[in-house]
């Protein structure tokens, strides 16, 4: 401990007066949950770049990677290289589309946001899980940040280590709560470059007093020869391929960062990413070797040999025996900055999941912004509840707890974003499939040791979560179909399933087909082609229904059942493409009748069909309404009509339904292939 700890008390208050100013000028901007959770996206390149890096290094850069370099020599360098790599590739993969794709989907706010969205889920089937797995690896994350300021705080005071983990957590939510998103990403810009600061600094006294980079290697040659091999554990024994492995996987773990990812949504702009890009890099290849430097140079600088959970406390002794009390103080406050920084902003992605993704979607959809602020504050501070309880082990080391909750994230979240922003066949199964096997094998991997079982969970949670999206993505609606089929034709065994599979699996690489090919007695009246339509005018240059091939070779089954009543179809609408969507929403943005284009409609890809019943001479059957009169007689579970009009509406229900055809709940018209979603969006046009 400092001989003037009451010094370095009074740099850590004007270090918290500055960050809690920052919260009050912040909460004075943040008017609404957009506000709250993504600053308005209004972020400039160098705040954006400053505030993923910060928010991403935490407390970790400055106890967790010293204390490794430390302690195990070359395999922080492993671990380093892993990090930049994953980082740059984040940059480059993952922030342009992202943010992109976020305001078109829907202004989409956070990562569950966005996957509802990506996937038109209206089921709620993908917020949930995402939800439940964000705050249940950031209360780890969350803990870690704790963690580091409470062992700073004991060291530095001598105070309990319940009393000192109260305080750091305290100012963490006290900042938080007051400002939200734009406190904490202009506390980043503070904080990132007090942490540049304090890391140079300190990196630079070390060589200076080991006597330059000969000097470092001739100590640790002296103390332990095994802390400059690539290849050696510091016991001596070999690293191997799966401890090598398990440190540059850390790299795979960028995409599925939400307090990063949150970041790049924020950005003004996608054009200024390149130059935030370069930005980041910059600060992190120096803060990175700094810290690695640090732990390096503490071996032949600290007087105590440092032992155990100690070893993360490499920084704190360095900055004490090196420097005056006001530069220790100073150096000190980094690591303060570090951790409030960076728990903030895991703690606002945690609150805007409960926010958003859970009492918005499942309790309150039409409550007011106002509500959901206050909303995402009060789970802000029950979340924090929760990291303090991780917290409260005096023998959780920072690294521990980080790599886990970076492991979890990185297998539920990375693999499903990645394949989503690059695959239009992806579908909401996989993504789903994804999350589950990613996050599981993260959580169950350790309960294993030896051989395979002993490398980064991260690995094998991020291989089998893109297996996962794969494979569903693939073949999971044709499983679910041929099930269907083998169920419905009384279970003949294996020979049906093959055969179901081989049937039904729908493929994104279909092409658009001319229905009249598929069915050439198929009556047609291609409403959008006159201007005998809602929008009330011609749309499609010509009457031709388009359709992806398994759905118009479907629909030729119904019409030949049809047919054995003496009955057929007449379509009015199929494939259409998206430009006509955007026409029509800007003339009915009502999703309850007309697809939002920023999602995309199911006609959009050829997988919808809007049609009705006629008879052997051609008249329509009588029917609840007509065709697009958007009431509530066109809702599937509106009971006030004739017999004839409810008898006609079930039986085309229900040999639709048959052939694999679902009916969309407010449109008796509408239909919409299974398995859609395997089908990419297309603006090919009708001519």
């Amino acid at each position: 401990m400092p001989e003037h700890t009451g010094l370095v008390a009074l740099t850590f208050a004007v270090y918290l007066i500055a960050v809690l100013l920052i919260g009050v000028v912040a909460g004075r901007r943040t008017a609404s949950l957009s506000d709250f959770i993504l600053g308005g996206r209004s972020l400039g390149p160098w705040l954006t770049a400053f505030s993923a890096e910060a928010a991403d290094m935490s407390g970790w850069l400055l106890m967790g990677l010293p204390g490794l370099a430390y302690a195990a020599g070359f395999q922080s360098v492993w671990l380093t290289l892993g990090l930049l790599i994953g980082t740059y590739g984040n940059w480059r993969l993952v922030a342009v589309p992202l943010r992109r794709e976020t305001e078109r989907l829907g202004d989409a706010l956070t990562l569950p946001d966005y996957f509802a969205h990506r996937f038109d889920d209206r089921s709620r089937i993908l917020r949930t899980p995402a939800a439940f797995f964000i705050l249940l690896f950031l209360s780890f994350y969350a803990g870690s940040g704790f963690v580091a300021a409470g062992r700073l705080l004991q060291t530095l005071f001598g105070w309990d280590y319940p009393l000192a983990l109260a305080l750091g957590a305290g100012a963490v939510v006290l900042y938080s709560v007051g400002g939200g998103f734009l406190a904490a990403t202009w506390a980043d810009l503070l904080n990132g470059s007090l942490m540049f600061l304090v890391l140079l600094l300190t990196a630079a006294a070390g060589v200076y007093l080991n006597g330059g980079p000969g000097g470092i290697r001739d100590t640790l040659d002296a103390f332990n020869p095994a802390l400059l091999s690539p290849w050696l554990q510091p016991d001596g024994e070999s690293l191997g391929w799966i401890g090598i492995a398990s440190l540059l996987a850390w790299g795979l773990g960028y995409p599925g960062q939400p307090q990063i990812l949150s970041r790049f949504m924020a950005i003004r702009r996608a054009e200024e990413i390149p130059l935030a890009t370069r930005v980041a890099m910059t600060w992190l290849v120096t803060v990175l070797a700094a810290a690695v430097l640090v732990g390096y140079t503490g071996i032949g600088v600290l007087r105590r040999p440092l032992q155990g959970v100690e070893t993360e406390e490499v920084f704190i002794h360095m900055a004490v025996q090196l420097f005056s009390p006001g530069v220790a103080a100073l150096c000190l406050a980094g690591i303060l900055a570090a951790v409030l920084g960076s728990t903030a902003s895991k703690l606002l992605v945690a609150s805007s999941a409960v926010a958003q993704d859970l009492y918005k979607d499942w309790l309150r959809p039409d409550c007011r912004d106002r509500e959901l602020l206050w909303v995402g504050r009060c789970s802000l501070v029950g979340v924090s509840v929760a990291a303090y309880g991780v917290a409260l082990d005096p023998h959780n080391t920072v690294l521990a707890l980080v790599g886990h909750a970076w492991a979890g994230f990185g297998a539920a979240f990375g693999p499903p974003l990645l394949l989503s922003l690059y695959w239009r066949g992806m579908t909401r199964d996989g993504a789903l499939a994804g999350m589950a096997v990613g996050g599981a094998t993260v959580l169950l991997w350790g309960r294993w040791h030896g051989g395979w079982f002993d490398v980064y969970e991260l690995l094998p949670g991020f291989v089998f979560s893109a297996l996962a999206v794969a494979v569903v993505s693939r073949w999971g609606a044709g499983v679910r179909k041929a099930w269907k089929t083998l169920r419905r034709i009384g279970g003949r065994g294996l020979l049906g399933l093959s055969a179901g599979l081989a049937w039904q699996t729908p493929h994104a690489e279909e092409p658009l087909v001319d229905l009249s090919s598929a069915i050439p007695d198929v009556r047609l009246d291609i409403r959008y082609a006159t201007d005998n339509n809602f929008a009330g005018r011609r749309l499609y240059p010509a009457a031709r229904c388009l359709l992806r091939r398994p759905v118009a070779e479907r629909l030729a089954e119904v019409q030949k059942e049809l047919a054995g009543m003496g009955l057929a179809l007449k379509v009015f609408d199929g494939y259409r493409p998206w430009s006509v969507q955007k026409l029509l929403w800007e003339v009915l943005p009502d999703e309850r009748y007309v697809a939002d284009p920023a999602k995309g409609s199911r006609h959009n890809r050829g997988a919808a069909v809007d049609l009705t019943l006629v008879d052997a001479e051609g008249r329509e059957l009588a029917m609840p309404s007509a065709f697009d009169e958007f009431s509530e007689k066109a809702h599937r579970d509106f009971m006030d009509l004739p017999e004839e009009a409810l008898r006609n509406r079930a039986l085309l229900e229900q040999v639709m339904a048959r052939h694999g055809f679902t009916g969309l709940p407010t449109e008796w018209w509408h239909f919409d292939y299974e398995g859609w979603e395997r089908f990419p969006i297309s603006d090919v046009p009708l001519d």
